[in-house]
């Protein structure tokens, strides 16, 4: 992805947002990036890995077929207090050539700026197809971590979301790394 911005902390990213930024023409893949955890320093592939809390990575573009100034525009006229006109403010922050030329731009949406609608990371429930890595990414201490299965540690990285508005469906898009404390 080329580019790179921070959706706004004060604005909650739901599932009605994203399905609003797709009806103004924008292409949006979700990305739940498990590859930190968010207490300890890990070790992958002999590289230490920031302490980072649960977040999501969109890739946003054009969708096919639209041109980029009419979908900036399209969320230019969206309400100055929906997350869909801030998402346009983080595209031009983040890559605005990139974007014309239907690239897309990499906007980060920091841990607690989406709700269950768009992930269901609660503490009653957690999909069972993101448990493993959600457990190692949660891990409190360096011996609970390295406690954890092998599986659990190489369930680490990067989920694509399968389809819009899939909160459960979610599939690892990296290689299966073991990772250590």
């Amino acid at each position: 992805m080329a580019g790179s911005a921070v959706f706004p902390a004060f604005r909650v990213l739901t599932e009605a947002a994203l399905t609003q930024m797709r009806g103004a023409g924008l292409e949006v893949d979700v990305y739940l990036d498990l590859s930190h955890n968010e207490n300890i320093q890990v070790i992958c592939d002999g590289r230490a890995v920031i302490v980072k809390k649960i977040h999501l990575d969109l890739a946003v573009k054009p969708a096919a077929g639209k041109r980029a100034e009419e979908v900036l525009t399209r969320l230019k006229n969206l309400p100055t207090t929906s997350p869909a006109f801030e998402m346009r403010t983080a595209i031009m922050t983040g890559g605005p050539a990139e974007f014309a030329r239907g690239e897309a731009v990499a906007v980060e949406v920091p841990a607690g700026g989406f709700d269950q609608t768009v992930v269901m990371l609660n503490a009653a429930f957690v999909p069972d197809d993101l448990k493993a890595a959600v457990a190692a990414c949660r891990a409190k201490t360096r011996d609970a971590f390295n406690a954890l299965p092998l599986e659990s540690r190489q369930a680490m990285g990067m989920y694509r979301q399968k389809r819009a508005g899939a909160n459960q469906g979610f599939e690892l898009t990296s290689p299966r790394k073991e990772r250590r404390a």
